[in-house]
């Protein structure tokens, strides 16, 4: 069998043959193993790990955030931190 990661979207199942044999004689049997698809986390393309801004700064685009889902859902964003921060999110670039 191979070493490679299971994949439910590129392959949902393999069929495998299983033998058993006694030293005289060989006895063989087909086994679809499905893939159970179970949901990816979406991960970010670009995001630095720090940026910074000098202070007394107008509200700008630092930088603009990507991600991928490898199931194809739709991604949403959102800050989680201190809400009194004046920092935020938009869709607006």
């Amino acid at each position: 069998m191979s070493a490679n990661i299971l994949n439910a979207i590129l392959t949902p199942h393999y069929v495998i043959e299983v033998q058993v044999s006694d030293g005289n004689s060989v006895s063989a049997h087909n086994v679809t193993v499905l893939i159970k698809d179970v949901p990816d986390s979406p991960v970010f393309i670009n995001l630095p790990a720090t940026t910074s801004l000098p202070e007394n700064t107008s509200p700008v685009i630092v930088y603009v955030v990507l991600a991928s889902d490898w199931d194809g859902d739709n991604v949403t964003f959102f800050i989680d931190s201190d809400p009194e921060a004046p920092i935020g999110i938009s869709d607006k670039c």
